[in-house]
């Protein structure tokens, strides 16, 4: 099921005549792309009931309003309101851009842009969770009782999502260029949204399982991460996908028999524990937030932040 998005000519040729390949275009970064992609490929499904359908299928310029309206009011049913709502925003941004490719008119443009957000439903609050250590120590139990490179390869990328708090497209971008080292640190420079580039330092573990797939890997330049075929066996620089990454994990959390977990829980697992150690101001730089109004979101303290500043909390008192 295709959820990819297309890079470089390729997009920009479908484009001409396809609006969410149009729409695509207008976005920052890979990663919004991806992102995006998946959306609307999800919409797609649920729109025309095949399994299938994706971004690139579907046959965005003759949406109906109601059509609209009937996919958010099932979505809404199922889906966080912020899921949802993003889903809608996504479809707006397609339908804006055919009527100015003049393939949809501009009154059922006008009724599609009417339909409001959700608010409230089921599963309001914030996404994903907190993925606890002995989770994570299980996830790279898992990859490492793999005795073939794929092993060592799935243990590395763990290793870039938790303790790196990498994106998985981010993951997927990775190249061998990106890699250096500084006395035992790893330190990898990651291009976030918008192309940004920060600068993420591995230590420990996840410096050292790093350093193992490399090992294999050797220095040739060309993509981090090999993609591979049945067996275990990798492809020499055919690198992978940000879908594959997520792909990946999931193999991962069967084999390790922990509660259902997406490569982003690890991320805001990163920002939950780094927050308990420094400021949020570092922890945005470590993520590649522009602000650290973003990195709150991703806090999963919940009431353990509470209590350990509860604890570092004194009065002077006497017991009667």
């Amino acid at each position: 099921m295709a959820v990819l998005t297309i890079e470089g000519d390729d997009l920009a040729t479908m484009a001409l005549d396809h609006p969410a390949a149009a729409y695509l275009l207008t976005l920052p970064s890979a990663s919004s792309r991806y992102v995006v992609a998946c959306r609307l490929s999800k919409a797609a499904r649920m729109l025309t009931g095949a399994p299938r359908a994706s971004w690139q299928t579907a046959p965005w310029h003759r949406l109906a309003p109601l059509q609209v309206q009937g996919l958010i009011t099932v979505m809404a049913g199922s889906y966080t309101p912020a899921y949802t709502n993003n889903v809608l925003s996504c479809i707006k941004g397609v339908v804006r851009m055919a009527a100015d490719m003049s393939m949809m008119d501009r009154e059922t443009l006008r009724l599609i842009l009417q339909i409001k957000i959700v608010a409230g439903g089921p599963g309001q609050g914030v996404t994903g969770r907190y993925v606890t250590a002995p989770e994570r120590a299980a996830l790279m139990r898992a990859a490492l009782e793999d005795p073939s490179d794929t092993g060592r390869r799935d243990a590395a990328i763990l290793a870039t999502a938790y303790p790196g708090g990498l994106r998985r497209a981010e993951i997927a971008g990775l190249s061998r260029e990106d890699v250096a080292f500084d006395g035992d640190l790893v330190i990898l420079t990651v291009r976030g949204k918008g192309r940004k580039l920060r600068k993420v330092p591995l230590d420990g573990g996840g410096a050292h399982v790093l350093r193992d797939w490399l090992v294999i890997r050797r220095s040739a330049p060309g993509p981090l991460f090999w993609g591979g075929r049945r067996g275990g066996h990798l492809v020499s620089g055919s690198g992978i996908t940000p879908k594959a990454v997520g792909d990946i994990l999931a193999r991962l959390v069967a084999r390790a028999g922990v509660k259902h977990l997406t490569p982003h829980d690890l991320r805001r697992s990163v920002a939950s524990d780094a927050l308990d150690q420094t400021d949020a101001i570092t922890v945005a730089r470590l993520l590649g937030h522009a602000s650290t109004a973003t990195t709150a979101k991703y806090d999963r303290r919940s009431a353990r932040a509470v209590r350990a500043v509860a604890a570092g909390l004194a009065i002077a008192h006497e017991r009667s």
